[in-house]
């Protein structure tokens, strides 16, 4: 009997993890710089939300704290990400 897709089995959340860190960062088609790294951001912000839904199942907390805990993580990981897509230069590859 097939198992229906669950975001509280290990295994689906890291198939989820995995696909979005190694997959979406190619597949985005940003092409780096501080657009691309604000996109990645926000990507991994969304990542980031899943640890506070499962915080906000298990602690008592309200859903406007749930809420603005991940908007502010979404914005905090564009934030860095920008910073890091304009700091970052990859090297030249050398023949």
């Amino acid at each position: 009997m097939l198992m229906p897709f669950s975001f509280d089995d290990p295994c689906s959340q890291a198939e989820v993890g995995s696909a979005t860190a190694a997959g979406l960062r190619g597949s985005t088609g940003s092409g780096g710089g501080t657009a691309g790294g604000f996109r990645y951001g926000i990507l991994i912000g969304l990542l980031g939300c899943g640890a506070n839904i499962i915080q906000y199942a298990v602690q008592p907390l309200t859903t406007t704290i749930l809420i603005a805990w991940c908007i502010g993580g979404i914005i905090e990981f564009a934030i860095a990400g920008a910073i890091v897509g304009a700091i970052y230069k990859p090297a030249i590859p050398r023949m």
